[in-house]
C-alpha cells in the first residue's frame, strides 16, 4: 500500500507545482487606481489555452454596477509561460482576477478595497532604500524594487512620481530609465555612481536633462533633496492632458430640429417677395432657395449614424514624446464603439478589453470620450501658440510652458526644456 501511495502523492504535488500560476500588479504588488499599471502573469506547463481576466467594479449604490473587464487569451504548453502587459486601474469597489481554461478556473484572487490608493508611486533602485527619505515629497508610496525588473514601457511608469537610483545596485536598463523620464518621472541620479553606470550616464547632458514629460536629476543627495522634495517638476501632465482631452468635441450630426427655424424664415421672406414684387419676387426667392441649398448643402447630407473627433497630445523633450491620443464619439442608434488598441473611458463607463481591443457600449446621442495608454513617439515639429491661446491648459503647466498645435495633434514642451 506504502509502495502504491507515495508515487501518487509525488505525482500530486509534481502536478500542483507543474500548474503554477502568479499575477503581479504594479510595482512589488503597489498599483494606483486612475492610472495605467505594468501587469505580469506566469503560467507553467498548461495542457490547454487560459483565459486570464481582470474585473474591477467602478460603481456605487447611486450608480449601480459599472463592470471594466480586461481580459487575454493565452496558450498552452510546457515549460514557463510569462505575459507582460499595462493594464488601466479605475477607481474601484471590487478588484478580482481569474485564470481559467475550458474546463475550469486554474487560479483567481482579489483585491481588498483597503487597497485603493492614488498616490503615486516612488521606486528605489537601492540597497538600503531606507536612507533616502529625504528625498521623497509628501503623499508617495516608496517601493524598493529590483533593477533586472523594471518595465520597458512608457505606459507601465504612468504611476511612477521618481525613480531613484543610487548605484548600489546592478545598473538597470538605459531603455527602462529613459521609459520612465518620458512617461513622466523624475529620474534621480545620486552621484558618485560606479563606473558600471556609464551607459546610463550618456542620458544625462547637465543637471537636469528633460525628455519627453519628466526630468533625469544628477547629483548628490544634497543637492537633489529639494527639488525633489519641493515637487518642481515639468507640469502636471495627466491634468492637463484631461483638460484638453474633455474639451475635444465631435462633429455632431445635424438635428431636424435645427433646420426649422431657417425653414420658417425662408417661407415668410418668400411670402413677402411675393405679395410686394410679384413675379420678380417669385424669381427672387427662388433665387434664395438656390444659394441656400448650395450653401448648406454640407449640412444637409445624410450623415452617418455615428461621428467622431481624435486629438493626439504629446508632451515632448530631448527629441522624445510621451504621446496619448483622445477620441470622442456620439452615435444617433447607439451601439458600441469598437477600438483596435487599448483606451479607458474618461468618465467612468462600462468597457470591455479583449487582447488589447477595446469595447465601449454607447447610448443614444450620449458622449463618450476615451483616451490610450501613453506610449513613446519622436518630437513633431509644429506651429507655436501665445499663451492666451489656451489659457486653460496654461494655468495647469508652470511659466514658460510652450504650446503647438498641427491640425489634431497639441504638442506640449515643459518650462525649461528645449522645443
Amino acid at each position: 500500500m506504502r509502495q502504491v501511495f507515495l508515487p501518487a502523492l509525488l505525482l500530486l504535488l509534481f502536478s500542483a507545482a507543474a500548474q503554477e500560476t502568479e499575477l503581479l500588479l504594479g510595482f512589488d504588488g503597489e498599483f494606483v487606481a486612475g492610472r495605467w499599471n505594468p501587469l505580469e502573469f506566469r503560467s507553467r506547463d498548461l495542457s490547454s489555452d487560459l483565459t486570464l481576466t481582470i474585473k474591477a467594479d467602478q460603481g456605487d449604490l447611486r450608480r449601480g454596477s459599472i463592470p471594466a473587464v480586461t481580459e487575454w487569451h493565452l496558450p498552452g504548453g510546457a515549460g514557463l509561460s510569462v505575459l507582460e502587459d499595462d493594464i488601466f486601474i479605475p477607481d474601484w469597489q471590487n478588484l478580482s482576477w481569474t485564470a481559467a481554461t475550458s474546463e475550469r478556473v486554474v487560479a483567481s484572487g482579489s483585491f481588498h478595497p483597503r487597497e485603493l490608493d492614488d498616490r503615486p508611486l516612488a521606486v528605489l533602485l537601492s540597497s538600503a532604500a531606507g536612507q533616502h527619505a529625504q528625498l521623497l515629497p509628501s503623499g508617495v508610496r516608496a517601493v524598493p524594487h529590483p533593477a533586472a525588473d523594471l518595465p520597458e514601457r512608457v505606459a507601465a511608469w504612468d504611476a511612477v512620481r521618481l525613480l531613484v537610483i543610487d548605484g548600489t545596485t546592478a545598473p538597470p536598463a538605459t531603455a527602462a530609465v529613459l521609459a520612465a523620464t518620458v512617461a513622466g518621472a523624475d529620474v534621480l541620479l545620486l552621484e558618485p555612481l560606479p563606473a558600471s553606470y556609464a551607459d546610463l550616464r550618456s542620458l544625462v547632458r547637465g543637471p537636469v536633462s528633460h525628455y519627453g514629460a519628466g526630468r533625469i536629476l544628477s547629483g548628490s543627495a544634497a543637492e537633489l533633496a529639494e527639488a525633489a522634495v519641493s515637487g518642481d517638476q515639468p507640469g502636471r501632465i495627466p491634468e492637463a492632458e484631461l483638460a484638453a482631452l474633455n474639451a475635444l468635441e465631435p462633429a455632431r450630426p445635424l438635428r431636424l430640429g435645427v433646420l426649422l427655424p431657417f425653414a420658417a424664415g425662408y417661407a415668410l421672406v418668400t411670402v413677402v417677395l411675393l405679395r410686394v414684387a410679384g413675379l420678380p419676387g417669385a424669381a427672387a426667392a427662388l433665387g434664395l432657395g438656390l444659394i441656400g441649398v448650395f450653401s448648406g448643402w454640407s449640412g444637409l447630407r445624410p450623415e452617418p449614424p455615428a461621428s467622431s473627433s481624435e486629438l493626439e497630445i504629446r508632451v515632448s523633450a530631448g527629441g522624445l514624446s510621451r504621446s496619448v491620443t483622445g477620441l470622442t464619439s456620439v452615435d444617433r442608434q447607439g451601439g458600441r464603439l469598437d477600438l483596435s488598441e487599448q483606451y479607458r473611458p474618461l468618465q467612468p463607463a462600462p468597457y470591455s478589453v479583449t487582447d488589447g481591443r477595446s469595447s465601449f457600449p454607447q447610448e443614444r446621442w450620449q458622449l463618450l470620450a476615451v483616451a490610450g495608454r501613453p506610449v513613446l513617439r519622436e518630437a513633431p515639429a509644429g506651429t507655436d501658440l501665445r499663451a492666451e491661446d489656451d489659457s486653460a491648459l496654461l494655468e495647469l503647466l508652470p511659466a514658460g510652458t510652450r504650446l503647438r498645435t498641427n491640425g489634431s495633434l497639441l504638442d506640449i514642451t515643459p518650462a525649461g526644456a528645449a522645443p
